[in-house]
């Protein structure tokens, strides 16, 4: 284990720079922190490090002897220059980006423009709470972003997560039996369909466009009371997976 006292440490510095988009996807890696999902983090996840705060480093041994890679032990002050959240639990590690993910057999979500990373990581949750095995994402906020790997809580591991264009989707959808949620669509039900499902949730302010309602193959809503017009990207994809595939 290294001591890093230092936050002008070239290994301090990169962590810090992975929480910029364009370096992410230079560099292959992503940031996870927090406890609760390093230690459930799945052996096949390619760890490249782990960073934990010295005072803690023995009461966390758990999280981290699971995977053969270095550990780094920091004082609290530098490791508050790594961790955006308000209290760190003092643990994070690096991680490689999974290399040509490809689609999975089974239930998929496909977002469509969403564009907050923690509405994103609570999807990815939920998604992999109900069994789902893939996430296409259409012009939607980066799934490795620091806050929507935490609102994952460890979803973002069990996910196959593949980009696509709208044009892309219409090619996939074919193996599907797509699901799109828009209020103006009939009320949400079982289907009964031999085929796996694909539900499609929109962008937060103007939800599924127009191109994607094309490809679907039928449009549903879930039906509110108490003069609620709508429900958070995040709260209406939940609902609808579990009632469609779990249920």
């Amino acid at each position: 284990m290294e001591f890093i006292e230092s936050a002008s440490n070239p290994k301090i510095k990169l962590v810090r720079k992975l929480s910029d988009k364009k370096f992410r996807k230079e560099e292959g890696l992503f940031v996870a922190e927090g406890v609760n999902i390093l230690k459930d983090m799945p052996k096949s996840a390619q760890v490249t490090g782990f960073f934990v705060e010295k005072s803690k480093a023995e009461e966390l041994r758990y999280v981290y002897e699971r995977f053969d890679a270095p550990v780094y032990a920091v004082t609290e002050s530098v490791f508050k220059t790594l961790s955006d959240t308000v209290t760190p639990s003092g643990i994070l590690a690096t991680v490689k980006m999974p290399e040509n993910a490809s689609e999975k057999r089974g239930n998929a979500v496909v977002l469509d423009g969403v564009s907050d990373p923690g509405n994103l990581g609570t999807i990815m949750r939920s998604a992999a709470a109900f069994g789902f095995c893939t996430l296409y994402l259409v012009g939607c906020a980066d799934p490795y972003d620091n806050k929507a790997v935490r609102s994952s809580m460890g979803g973002v591991f069990r996910l196959s997560i593949l980009k696509k264009t709208a044009g892309e989707m219409k090619e996939v959808l074919k193996n599907y039996y797509t699901v799109a949620l828009d209020m103006g669509g009939e009320p949400l039900r079982k289907i009964d369909t031999d085929k796996n499902i694909a539900v499609i949730a929109g962008n937060e302010a103007h939800g599924v466009s127009d191109e994607m309602i094309g490809l679907s193959d039928v449009v549903m809503s879930m039906k509110m009371v108490n003069d609620m017009e709508s429900l958070n990207v995040a709260v209406a994809c939940g609902v609808a997976m579990y009632n469609l595939a779990v249920l």
